[in-house]
This record gives C-alpha cells, structure tokens and sequence, in this order.
C-alpha cells in the first residue's frame, strides 16, 4: 500500500461513500465530516455484525477478493474501515471498496466520478 498523499493529489477530492474527502484524511486521524463518521459507523456495525462467506457476498454484491486478490487487482490508498479507497489495476480507475473483518474480504467496488466542478480524481 502506498501511502494516500503519495498516490493522490494533496489537494484532490475522493469520494468516500458519496462524501468527499481529502487524501490526508485518510489513515491520519484528522476528523471526518459529521455525516460521514456516522454512515462509516453504521456501515461498520451492519457489515459485520452480518458477516458473510464469501458465496453470500458475491450473491449480494458481485465480484468479491480476499487480500491477495485485492492486491492483485487493485492499488490500495487508503482506509477509512469499513471502506477502502483503491486504484484498479487494469485501467487506473479511482473507486472505493467496503470489506468486513472475517472473513477478510472486499466488495462492492465502485468508481469515483467526477464531480460538479470537474474534480477529476473524484
């Protein structure tokens, strides 16, 4: 893993389960936004207090990696548990990822777009 002010723009904007977040925010301990800290919260509670195989996450979510499918496939730059900000591998593609504790594993990946004014990191 790379860190996150390494492999995006200090000054970029992500997309973070539809809140926008600067990379330093990532893995530094600054505070989130309110909103956010209570979707990452609630999120967390309800991913793993349902932990599911992985046939059960696939069903419910599509495509699903262990964390060396995950390094494979994709760039991780950052957490911000439950989510995973990562960069796919094929094609660049900047998106976020949610994963569960146990078993360890990753879905739900989906693209960050631009935004409004034309962020294209988001």
């Amino acid at each position: 893993m790379t860190d996150t002010a390494d492999a995006i723009d200090g000054n970029s904007v992500i997309w973070v389960a539809g809140h926008s977040v600067r990379p330093g925010q990532f893995n530094s301990g600054v505070s989130m936004p309110n909103s956010l800290e209570i979707l990452r919260r609630q999120r967390l509670h309800e991913i793993n207090v349902d932990a599911a195989d992985r046939a059960t996450l696939e069903r419910r979510h599509g495509p699903v990696w262990d964390t060396s499918e995950l390094a494979r496939d994709y760039e991780v730059v950052g957490f911000l548990t439950p989510f995973a900000v990562a960069r796919r591998r094929n094609d660049g593609t900047l998106g976020s990822l949610e994963f569960q504790a146990v078993p360890r594993c990753y879905f739900n990946f989906v693209p960050h777009h631009p935004s409004p004014s034309g962020d294209t990191t988001a």
